[in-house]
């Protein structure tokens, strides 16, 4: 479920092939729908995020579809989707905008990877990674993505060049008790 806060709709997903919108501020008002259910993907839709202006969204299946949407009032549309261009073996887990609203991380099990919305390319920040993701925020100036993972580390990445910035165990470096 995602919800910024400013927009007055939910997007929430079900174990199924679909995600919709929920207008809160017609949960009393019978006389028109207040769902409108977004496209359908392939498989089942395991997250969605909305991004921090609200107004877009995305939605990602199990298997790697992923759909971008505007919420703007009114025009509830696809503006992007991917499909089979999203190689990955394993199942994606959580997707999460940056706080510019430019770059969704599409997180799996064993990888992180990042949709740039203005070119729809994608940029893979673990290859080959021999940890399973856990967790994924962005910094607050959007210039740097966090990693934990399954081995205790945190990884830091640099958005721009790809580069890791640093890597830490916080239980083995003593942050943490």
């Amino acid at each position: 479920m995602a919800w910024n806060g400013s927009s007055t709709k939910i997007l929430f997903v079900f174990r199924q092939k679909f995600s919709a919108l929920w207008d809160i501020t017609r949960v009393n008002d019978s006389s028109e729908p207040n769902l409108q259910v977004l496209a359908a993907h392939g498989s089942d839709v395991v997250s969605v995020a909305t991004s921090p202006d609200g107004r877009t969204a995305v939605t990602g299946s199990e298997y790697g579809s992923l759909r971008l949407y505007s919420l703007e009032v009114g025009c509830e549309k696809v503006l992007g989707a991917i499909e089979g261009e999203f190689h990955v073996n394993d199942k994606l887990q959580r997707l999460q905008y940056s706080p510019n609203a430019r770059l969704v991380a599409v997180i799996t099990w064993g990888n992180v990877f990042l949709w740039n919305l203005d070119n729809h390319r994608f940029l893979n920040l673990t290859p080959n990674a021999e940890f399973q993701i856990w967790s994924v925020t962005f910094s607050g100036d959007g210039e740097n993505i966090f990693v934990s993972s399954d081995d205790g580390t945190v990884r830091i990445w640099n958005i721009e060049s790809g580069a890791t910035v640093c890597v830490t165990n916080p239980f083995v470096d003593g942050n943490l008790p």
